[in-house]
């Protein structure tokens, strides 16, 4: 009896650390770990007087991503992907709970690091939710990049073409001026001070009659060279014609300079930074090409007025403005309407070569998360 008693004891403990082995082995699970580096969106719409800047890296950011890689639209698309619900026999609403039950994230302190992983007794299923989650993540992030770079795109078009109608209006403004008072368009307040004397007016008159007369001169002297000069000569020439409106001088120091970099960078930097230095160069070559052919035309428009102002002045010499208070008042009006035609046609010349820096950045690929290590 004693013996019978024994061995059913060794019997009903040989059964019970089978069950705990086997309890062990069931609830033992494996761990597949993705890692991505996050990286700052630099789409920042500034449509004038600032080349933007990129969204800065701060808690916020991180923890918004975080619950990026697993909120329901980045984990339904992972699942749309690997199709590990059909695996499951699940819907799709119960297959994003077990995804982000099962599913981790963490930073690596000291870094714009995030590890994705995934938790299960089956080591493929953990690795396919975990590397999924991380390419569903990466694909989403692009997409949202793409999309806020064709916004700020047509961003920069609206606001460029809010100020060009602006700018038209003024000029309207402008023209209707000149043709009511007979005061051709020229760089520099004309009006006379209400209360000078015949004599003074007269001695005035003179003297910017002669300051005309020099002006028209020089401009003669730069449409000759520009007319005179190569097509490779060109923007050089144009360059150095000194005149407010001449945005080319800048230009062509930015292209001597990035043609300078493309010839020094050689081999130590990337073919991507070569391709961007070269879309830079052609970029500024052809608004520099642009902005020769608007300055000549706004030289030749100048030359134009200048005579014609010239020939006003003449008169007004001759004759003495015998009506100086309504001279004064005409100008007065006048130069305040070109003023504000001159300084909207400055703003929009600013802001359409900074937006067109801008437009090149923007058409630039970017990677906004880079995968760094596998499923595991």
């Amino acid at each position: 009896m004693k013996k019978i008693l024994i061995l059913a004891l060794v019997v009903v403990l040989t059964a019970v650390g089978y069950l705990a082995t086997q309890t062990d082995v069931l609830s033992r699970k494996h761990v597949s770990t993705t890692v991505v580096q996050i990286h700052p969106s630099m789409i920042t719409i500034t449509p004038s007087r600032s080349n933007g800047a990129g969204i800065l890296m701060n808690t916020n950011y991180m923890e918004n991503e975080f619950a990026m890689i697993l909120d329901e639209i980045t984990v339904s698309k992972m699942i749309e992907e690997t199709g590990i619900n059909a695996q499951w026999n699940l819907s799709t609403e119960e297959a994003i709970k077990r995804v982000q039950k099962m599913t981790e994230t963490e930073p690596r302190r000291g870094t714009d690091f995030i590890a994705i992983s995934a938790r299960s007794v089956d080591p493929e299923e953990a690795k396919i939710v975990s590397q999924g989650g991380a390419d569903a993540y990466i694909a989403r992030r692009s997409d949202t990049e793409k999309k806020r770079a064709a916004k700020a795109l047509k961003t920069l078009d609206e606001e460029l073409q809010k100020h060009e109608d602006v700018v038209q209006e003024r000029r309207t403004a402008l023209t209707v001026l000149i043709g009511n008072y007979g005061i051709p368009y020229f760089d520099g307040k004309s009006a006379s001070p209400v209360g000078l004397t015949e004599e003074e007016m007269y001695r005035k008159a003179t003297e910017k009659l002669d300051v005309l007369e020099k002006n028209r001169d020089q401009l003669e002297i730069q449409i000759n060279k520009i007319l005179k000069s190569s097509p490779e000569e060109l923007i050089g020439t144009v360059a150095k014609i000194e005149l407010p409106e001449n945005v080319v001088t800048g230009l062509h120091v930015r292209i001597l300079g990035t043609e300078n970099q493309l010839l020094k960078s050689g081999s130590t930097v990337s073919d991507q930074e070569k391709q961007a230095l070269e879309t830079k160069l052609s970029a500024l070559k052809k608004k520099a090409a642009e902005e020769v052919v608007n300055l000549r035309e706004v030289i030749r428009t100048r030359l134009a007025l200048v005579d014609q102002q010239a020939a006003k002045m003449k008169e007004m010499v001759e004759n003495k403005m015998a009506d100086t208070v309504d001279l004064s008042m005409a100008q007065h009006q006048y130069n305040s309407a070109k003023d504000e035609y001159e300084q909207a046609r400055d703003l929009y010349r600013e802001m359409k070569l900074q937006q067109q820096e801008q437009r090149i950045l923007l058409k630039m690929p970017r990677t906004p998360v880079t995968l760094h290590e596998r499923a595991k």
